[in-house]
């Protein structure tokens, strides 16, 4: 099966536009003595100090 490899392109979109397009992906693993692929199921998407998700919202920590 050939594999397709993501260019940095692919990521220097919109955060959430890649986030979808992650899901389903397939991960491969070729460390090790056997291959291990792993399908994306779940991701997490901040775009950016506006989302009140994400860490950065609150501001700096003491």
């Amino acid at each position: 099966m050939p594999l397709n490899r993501l260019s940095l392109l692919f990521y220097s979109r919109p955060t959430l536009k890649v986030a979808r397009e992650l899901i389903g992906a397939i991960l491969v693993d070729t460390r090790g003595a056997k291959e291990k692929h792993l399908r994306i199921v779940e991701v997490e998407a901040y775009i950016g100090e506006e989302d009140p998700a994400c860490h950065a919202a609150r501001g700096r920590t003491p």
